[in-house]
């Protein structure tokens, strides 16, 4: 009976590690999307408007991670409400920070998130096979 609480633990440990490791790869990525995608709207161009709008969705997605994935051991739950909240609340910040209205914001948005979105399941599952392999010792 301890054995299988040791294990769930780790497995707990593992998974929240992996997606806080690919959250902030995830980061490192998006702070560089972002600015290329606003230079290619004509938007404001500085990485510190590019940091502060990714610095949020990391906040978030670490947050999510934390409090879901402990509770509902389930990746794709809290990353789903992750990208609800970080593209609605997202967009207020985008047309705070680059002076536009809501609906070009959320449009830039949603573009971004999505492509950060395939970027991040994308690390996770490279990030899940090394440390299989890792743990297999194969």
């Amino acid at each position: 009976m301890h054995f299988q609480g040791t294990v769930f633990s780790q497995e707990l440990l593992i998974l929240l590690i992996t997606t806080i490791s690919v959250s902030l790869i995830t980061f490192m990525l998006g702070v560089l999307i972002t600015r290329w995608w606003a230079i290619k709207k004509g938007w404001n161009d500085s990485y510190k408007s590019s940091i502060f709008l990714n610095s949020f969705w990391l906040i978030i997605n670490i947050l999510f991670s934390i409090m879901l994935i402990s509770v509902t051991f389930s990746f794709f739950i809290a990353t789903f409400c992750a990208f609800i909240i970080n593209l609605f609340i997202g967009a207020l910040i985008t047309s705070k920070i680059y002076e536009k209205k809501y609906k070009p914001s959320l449009i830039f948005i949603l573009s971004i998130l999505f492509v950060l979105l395939i970027i991040y399941f994308i690390v996770y599952l490279i990030l899940i096979v090394i440390l299989a392999i890792i743990i297999l010792g194969i």
